[in-house]
């Protein structure tokens, strides 16, 4: 997962260095892989506005446009399509040298001049792909340096164990560094939601262990709505690229608390009940990649009145989705069974965001509705949401662990060599969210691995120093028993004839004896 430190400075406060908390979470398990930095990576690529636009007359596929970045007017030659006398784009001018090594040169393309490149997203390093030139706001001013527009900041990749999932998320990271030490931001709430029961539609749960939960929320929203670009910018710093606002909401909410949500066009769904079943045999679906995929029993899918509309926990269909004028929506949150969403995944070979957060298990159950909360507050926010209908919910949100884990003090000096006070490895427990009951210690919602005491011993050495740890040999440990002992001496005789002269023959022991020197 990938993470700016800019987000994660929202939720906890870190003044060290990105190579520092890179150590400490490292060294607490959960490992770094890598340490970017993002925004335009090309040195002297300006802002400039297109001022005429016009075919190129000796090819079909260029455009000759005239533009200005503040200094004068300069014509370019282009191939994009998406662009139009009036946007505002990145241009590069003769001169300027590309990562690659690549310059822009005065040139003459198909008979045409040609002084500098207007510029994609993808050419400047601003996103992994890219449809096109790089549409800047029409408010931008002229020759300004796209690294002043789009500044570098520093992203973490981390490497994250399949019994972790609760730190899939930028929340998650930032517990756990408030586990080790990193002092944390006080949160506002997510405002509840008031709005009653969902009328004219209805949910159908086939199986509560396929899916516990399922709540369905209908949303009437303003279409066409474009992300702000703080929102652009935090996806593309995790490696998604924007897809409008509905869709880029969904995937901020994932990556922020770590809950997969998804979101229907409601007028593109038959009928007005939505079940969670096994597929049926002979069933298709035609997923968002435009594949059409053939499902078995064994999957689990969310289905209109007229057949499968999503791959519950893996991902949406076509036909369903929304698109450029899409008005009602209905928001979907939910748990699913992890091992059903981990095989159909593994199926189709089509890993996704939302499937390996399912398919890892564990989710707080108290996610699904604050997932759900979440989008909403979200949308109000960017001026998108004009009305809440309304929300269905069947099941309920599973319960985590019920009795207390024991933890015996002597037997963390025995195993781990840590001698300490209660009080003084309480605090490290409660750092991590555990709360001491009964004699014993619950876990959070969101730490569903935890299960032993053996847990919680590997939990309190992960957040120690473990340099300070003693390292004590067992006197059962190798060399310290009579077995040892013998072997040893007998390879020293071995070593001694052999290094004088003597050949050794090993022949097949017609004892019991594994060994004999001859």
């Amino acid at each position: 997962m990938k993470v700016s430190l800019e987000w994660l400075g929202e939720w906890c406060d870190w003044k060290g260095t990105p190579e520092e908390l890179a150590e400490r979470l490292t060294r607490s398990g959960t490992e770094v892989i890598s340490i970017t930095s993002t925004g335009s990576r090309v040195k002297g690529v300006v802002s400039a506005k297109i001022l005429e636009k016009k075919p190129h007359p000796n090819a079909d596929r260029l455009t000759v446009c005239v533009v200005d970045d503040g200094s004068g007017p300069r014509q370019v030659v282009c191939g994009a399509k998406n662009h139009n006398a009036g946007d505002v784009v990145p241009l590069a001018k003769p001169g300027t040298v590309f990562p690659d090594g690549m310059t822009i040169k005065s040139a003459k393309l198909r008979g045409e001049s040609s002084e500098g490149m207007l510029c994609s997203a993808k050419e400047l390093g601003l996103a992994e792909d890219a449809e096109g030139l790089m549409l800047l706001p029409s408010t931008t001013k002229l020759g300004v340096p796209l690294e002043e527009l789009f500044p570098g900041e520093t992203v973490l990749e981390v490497e994250i164990t399949s019994n972790r999932p609760d730190l899939a998320s930028v929340e998650g990271i930032a517990r756990e560094l408030g586990a080790l030490g990193v002092a944390q931001k006080t949160r506002p709430a997510i405002p509840a939601v008031t709005a009653g029961n969902l009328a004219g539609w209805k949910v159908e749960v086939e199986d509560p262990k396929d899916c516990p939960v399922y709540t369905l929320t209908g949303l009437q929203v303003r279409p066409d709505m474009e992300s702000p670009e703080w929102m652009k910018k935090r996806l593309a710093a995790a490696g998604m690229r924007s897809l409008g606002l509905l869709v880029d909401v969904t995937n901020y909410v994932l990556l922020e608390i770590g809950q997969p949500v998804h979101a229907f066009d409601a007028d593109r769904l038959q009928g007005k009940t939505i079940s969670v079943r096994r597929a049926r045999p002979g069933e298709k679906l035609t997923g968002l990649d435009g594949g059409v995929h053939s499902l078995t029993t064994e999957d689990l899918v969310i289905a209109d009145g007229q057949g499968p509309v999503a791959l519950a926990g893996v991902f949406g269909g076509r036909d369903s989705s929304v698109q450029k004028g899409t008005r009602n929506i209905l928001l979907e949150s939910a748990s699913f069974h992890a091992g059903r969403v981990r095989r159909t995944g593994r199926r189709f070979s089509l890993p996704t965001e939302s499937s390996r957060r399912f398919g890892r298990g564990g989710l707080d159950p108290s996610l699904v509705e604050r997932a759900r909360r979440r989008v909403i507050q979200l949308l109000s926010d960017c001026g998108a949401l004009e009305k809440t209908e309304g929300t269905l919910t069947v099941g309920a949100a599973p319960t985590s662990h019920s009795s207390p884990i024991p933890l015996r003090l002597e037997r963390v000096e025995r195993i781990l060599g840590l001698k300490g006070e209660a009080k003084a490895l309480g605090e490290k427990l409660r750092a991590l969210g555990l709360q001491e009951r009964d004699g014993g210690w619950i876990p959070p919602g969101w730490r569903g691995d935890l299960r032993e005491e053996t847990d919680l011993l590997e939990e309190l050495v992960r957040l120690s120093d473990l340099e300070k740890v003693k390292a004590a040999l067992d006197p059962l440990a190798e060399g310290r028993s009579t077995d040892d002992q013998e072997d040893q001496e007998r390879r020293a005789i071995r070593s001694f004839l052999v290094e004088r002269g003597y050949f050794e023959a090993l022949s097949g022991s017609l004892d019991r004896k594994s060994t004999r020197l001859n």
